[in-house]
């Protein structure tokens, strides 16, 4: 009875595990609005938008922070944000912004928009 206790508060512990790691909040670049679309084919020389979303958070954000590096075929030539937000630093030193009204983290939620002009494909 003992051995069948031990396995099954094993497997509930490694249940719980999973689930916790599962929701891990992160941050995500997209290239879509809609938080659907992770990767494309290279679209040759021309620009285009990117869209970072804050995913799985569960929570209301009233603020954020992160950084996004691009890589060396992309190169940023602007970016937008919700209005009102409080913006500190740039994506690529580092971005730190404050909501006036907190985002809904519980759904896929836009932190910016990125224009970006692309160089080559590799």
């Amino acid at each position: 009875m003992k051995k069948v206790l031990a396995v099954a508060l094993a497997i509930a512990l490694m249940t719980l595990a999973f689930s916790a790691s599962a929701q891990v909040p992160y941050v995500q670049v997209f290239f879509d609005d809609y938080a659907t679309v992770e990767s494309m084919d290279c679209p040759g020389v021309g620009t285009g938008q990117l869209s970072v979303f804050a995913m799985n958070w569960n929570m209301w954000i009233g603020a954020i922070e992160y950084m996004i590096s691009l890589p060396s075929a992309m190169t940023m030539i602007g970016e937008t944000f919700e209005p009102g937000v409080l913006v500190i630093g740039n994506s690529a030193s580092g971005i730190a912004l404050s909501f006036p009204v907190p985002g809904d983290g519980y759904a896929p939620y836009r932190t910016q928009r990125i224009q970006i002009f692309c160089m080559l494909c590799q």
